[in-house]
């Protein structure tokens, strides 16, 4: 919940001031613009899964580089309930506000699971340093575009 404070001198100053803030101001404020600054990033994983500290560890190598501001969380899947309640397609998986930086086509079975990813070496446990360079910034340019 927004809890937003005046101070005014005086309660008249107040009461006059208020009625002047147009209705229109409120509408359509976000709470994406209330968080703390910097992209939000996700890693989700299983436990037991033998790629998520690569894709961590690359994921971090890239924010740092292309000195992005970033909120990186580790987030465990451990459950088919977890799997099918956040569209979990498989460990690990990045997610930059949100969305998943290498989309996939939806299933009906969610569960935990390896990941597999197309790179130019060949198929991978998670993707390369360029690969998540050019989707982080695909991401940012989409934000930026006004489409969250």
């Amino acid at each position: 919940m927004l809890e937003v404070r005046y101070a005014f001198a005086d309660a008249r100053t107040a009461q006059k001031s208020l009625r002047r803030i147009p209705t229109t101001t409120w509408v359509g404020w976000r709470d994406d613009w209330l968080r703390p600054p910097g992209m939000k990033v996700e890693i989700l994983y299983f436990e037991g899964c033998p790629a998520y500290g690569t894709a961590e560890k690359t994921l971090k190598e890239v924010l740092a580089d292309e000195d992005i501001e970033a909120n990186v969380t580790l987030v465990a899947v451990n459950t088919d309930e977890e799997a099918r309640t956040i569209r979990f397609p498989g460990s690990p998986t990045i997610r930059a506000d949100g969305r998943d930086l290498f989309p996939v086509i939806e299933c009906e079975d969610w569960q935990p699971g390896c990941r597999i990813y197309a790179t130019p070496e060949g198929l991978k446990g998670s993707p390369t340093v360029e690969m998540l360079r050019e989707a982080l910034e695909r991401s940012r340019d989409t934000y930026a575009d006004g489409n969250p």
